[in-house]
């Protein structure tokens, strides 16, 4: 991470700090005249660090539960749309998939956890059974978004190195993860997040993560659904249900190339065990070549020299030259 990185960052964190001060209404718009919407939305790129980006989405988040105007200014200057585009080059990072739904169930985004847990997601929900209003449901496409792309990612590695062979595009571990977690998804789903076995464990950010966090946040959605009605309402809308579509196709896509991964990975592996058993059988063999030329060697010796009828013929029963 570069100076300008760390500057950028310790920047974004100053404005946060100070808009989180501000408890005037009329402080609090001229503060937005500066920090705009329009700003905000300059600070979306797919460039930007990951650590950048996270630092940006908490400021969109502390922007847009301060002020309605600016989530009306945010929502009419194509904020959204900015965010469909940018943040799927984020696909793995967990921050961001909990800052998204802290906004959807208008939870605080400040301060930041030092970790996220899918035991944090599930503790969005109201624990008393009650519904509650969902705000900026337009953040839902960007999580889908977020997720397809991850799979869309995986897919292309996964067939890439079916094509050339060159296992180490894509980690067998975790290939063999993803195998195990696909066929914990063909079985009946019972509360799948709190019962999944990676409930309370941390979700890791980086590339080889990535599907297994884009996995349980996708069993968090599903438990959603079934728990609470709002969210339920919100997944059948038509715009959400044809990117589901679109998700479905790139989960679909993924599976099978990971299972043609599979099946190289353990087709390589027997050919290196085969190889392993040949090069030890003719190192074996070489090894007992000198014994049996020697053994050979002593029996052509003592038995082959001399002809038959000769071989015990001594000194004294030699005939002796004529003078």
């Amino acid at each position: 991470m570069g100076k300008h990185v760390i500057v950028r960052n310790m920047l974004l964190e100053m404005l946060i700090d100070l808009q989180v001060t501000i408890k005037s209404d009329e402080l609090l718009e001229q503060w937005h005249k500066i920090v705009s919407s329009k700003l905000v939305t300059y600070f979306l790129d797919e460039a930007a660090h990951p650590t950048s980006m996270r630092w940006i989405m908490t400021l969109l988040g502390v922007s847009l539960a301060s002020s309605p105007t600016f989530a009306l200014k945010f929502h009419t200057g194509g904020g959204y749309q900015g965010l469909m585009r940018v943040l799927p080059s984020f696909y793995d990072s967990p921050d961001i998939y909990y800052i998204l739904f802290c906004l959807i169930f208008g939870k605080p985004v400040y301060p930041r956890l030092p970790e996220v847990r899918m035991l944090d997601f599930h503790a969005l929900m109201p624990s008393n059974g009650s519904y509650v209003e969902l705000k900026y449901v337009e953040l839902l496409e960007s999580v889908i978004a977020m997720a397809k792309s991850t799979f869309d990612r995986l897919s292309m590695q996964s067939m890439l190195a079916h094509q050339t062979g060159n296992l180490s595009q894509i980690g067998a571990s975790l290939v063999a993860e993803l195998v195990e977690g696909n066929a914990d998804m063909t079985g009946e789903l019972q509360g799948e997040a709190l019962m999944h076995k990676t409930y309370a464990a941390r979700l890791m950010g980086g590339e080889a993560s990535a599907p297994a966090a884009a996995t349980a946040v996708l069993r968090f959605m599903v438990d959603l659904a079934k728990m609470s009605p709002p969210f339920s309402a919100l997944c059948r809308r038509p715009e959400f249900l044809e990117s589901c579509i679109d998700l479905y196709f790139s989960c679909t896509r993924a599976a099978y190339a990971v299972k043609m991964v599979k099946a190289l990975s353990e087709k390589t592996e027997e050919k290196e065990l085969n190889d392993c058993d040949d090069t030890s059988s003719s190192q074996n063999t070489f090894s007992s070549l000198p014994l049996e030329q020697e053994q050979s060697a002593k029996t052509s010796i003592s038995a082959g020299s001399f002809p038959q009828g000769h071989a015990s013929t001594s000194s004294e029963d030699m005939p002796l030259p004529c003078k």
